[in-house]
């Protein structure tokens, strides 16, 4: 704006001016996009969920123990 702000409407004027350029120029460089649902993956199944609930569980009594070689862990893995 060139105008020069003589009083406080003609400052509510150019502020309106600028919010309405930064908001037009923002929606013009970053579309909106759909957001994707990653809960439903084609390739997980029900068998992964129950190996990937094994894997935790043996984790986190590993991280509580502090024991990560473990052998009878990695057999009840099989």
């Amino acid at each position: 704006m060139t105008d020069k702000i003589l009083n406080c409407i003609d400052l509510e004027i150019a502020l309106r001016q600028f919010q309405d350029t930064i908001t037009t120029s923002y929606n013009e460089n970053c579309p909106l996009t759909v957001r994707r649902n990653y809960r439903n993956i084609f390739w997980w199944n029900r068998d992964l969920a129950e190996r990937r609930k094994k894997v935790r569980k043996l984790f986190n009594e590993a991280k509580k123990s502090g024991n990560w070689t473990d052998k009878k862990n990695i057999d009840r893995l099989q």
